[in-house]
């Protein structure tokens, strides 16, 4: 027994525990410090901490990308009627009325009358209206002549043009018609318009004849932006 703890002894370097020793002749071996080791048990775990203060805000992050395209929503509830609104004005129209007492013109070619009219829009039209009397006395065979509107010194073309025709071959004959001649034309750019009402033959005749524009009544020319 006493072998065994020397040899024990010799091992640990001499540490041995307290209330063991050794009587080995030669051997001196002094009381070594008391050491107890022992193997315990996890302890509890420790109380929650104090909450901390905020972080600052993070950084934005990178955009995102887009969704998808949602569905119809329905139609919400019908709204109630609004207040009376306040009386409206009417558009003013852009026409002139140009009007001739006793014009008596005897003119058998050119022209009868001209007057300035200033188009506001180059895709309007322009309606024109000659109203008075128109008359052809034939001398001794048939007579014709043609009256007509120009813009700017050209007949018009779009859709084509505006005219009137009187045709006579009763030697003699002189009486005067009410003979409106009215058209609408496109085409003719905005800005200021030159119209004329002229007179001419008619193309297969000549100039026999005597013609009469405007005798002895109003006349009118009547043009207007449409």
């Amino acid at each position: 027994m006493k072998n065994r703890l020397l040899w024990l002894l010799i091992i640990s370097g001499g540490t041995f525990l307290q209330g063991f020793g050794v009587t080995e002749p030669g051997l001196e071996v002094q009381n070594a410090p008391k050491e107890c080791m022992m193997m315990g048990r996890d302890g509890r775990d420790g109380r929650d901490g104090i909450v901390g203060s905020p972080g600052r805000d993070g950084s934005n992050g990178a955009k995102g990308d887009s969704g998808e395209k949602g569905e119809k929503g329905t139609n919400g509830l019908k709204g109630e009627e609004g207040e009376k609104g306040e009386p409206g004005i009417c558009a003013s129209r852009n026409i002139k009325q140009f009007v001739y007492t006793n014009l008596n013109e005897g003119k058998d070619v050119g022209l009868i009358m001209k007057e300035q009219f200033t188009k506001i829009s180059n895709d309007s039209s322009l309606r024109v209206l000659w109203s008075g009397s128109l008359g052809l006395v034939p001398e001794y065979r048939t007579a014709c002549r043609r009256w007509y509107f120009t813009f700017n010194q050209k007949e018009c073309t779009d859709p084509a043009p505006i005219d009137t025709q009187l045709y006579e071959n009763i030697h003699g004959d002189n009486s005067h018609r009410p003979s409106p001649v009215e058209g609408l034309c496109f085409g003719v750019p905005q800005g200021d318009v030159a119209i004329a009402f002229n007179i001419n033959r008619c193309g297969n005749h000549d100039l026999s004849g005597n013609a009469f524009t405007g005798y002895d009544s109003v006349s009118r020319i009547i043009i207007e932006e449409i």
